[in-house]
C-alpha cells in the first residue's frame, strides 16, 4: 500500500522518520499482491498483482491502474522504521463512497486484528494522464 506521508496525522518529526518507508503493509484490502494506493486527491487506487489462477502467473502486462469508485470500510496500514528504536506506525483510512474521509493514527504500538475490512465491486480504468 502507498501512501502520500504528507496525508498522515503526524508531526513533521514523525513524519521525517518514515521517509523512505512511504510503502506500508495491509490486511485490510485483497489479499494478492495488488498494489493499492491512496492518492493525494483522496482516491484508492489500484495496480493488479499477478494472477496466479494461470500456471504462467500472467503479470498485469500494462502496468494498469484502476481507481476504485466505490470504495466503503476502513483500511489498516501499519510500517516500522528499522532505526535504533525499531518504532512500530499503524493507521487507519475510512472511506465513503470510494473518497477518503479521514486517516486516524493508531499509535506506534497497536497490533489490530488483521482481516479485509474495506470492500467495493466497481473499479475504473485510469486513462494514461491519471
Amino acid at each position: 500500500m502507498h501512501v502520500n506521508l504528507t496525508l498522515l496525522p503526524l508531526a513533521e518529526e514523525e513524519r521525517n522518520r518514515l521517509i523512505g518507508n512511504e510503502g506500508f503493509q495491509t490486511k485490510s484490502l485483497n489479499r494478492d499482491l495488488t498494489d493499492y494506493y491512496i492518492t493525494e486527491d483522496g482516491y484508492l487506487e489500484m495496480t493488479p498483482g499477478p494472477d496466479f489462477s494461470d500456471e504462467d502467473w500472467i503479470i498485469n502486462p500494462l502496468d494498469e491502474r484502476f481507481r476504485i469508485s466505490d470504495a466503503n470500510g476502513t483500511i489498516n496500514f501499519y510500517t516500522s522504521v528499522r532505526d535504533e528504536t525499531y518504532a512500530y506506525f499503524e493507521f487507519e483510512a475510512l472511506f465513503l463512497n470510494g473518497q477518503l474521509q479521514s486517516i486516524r493514527h493508531l499509535g506506534n504500538n497497536v497490533r489490530t486484528e488483521r482481516i479485509q475490512t474495506c470492500f467495493w465491486t466497481e473499479r475504473k480504468r485510469l486513462d494514461s494522464t491519471g
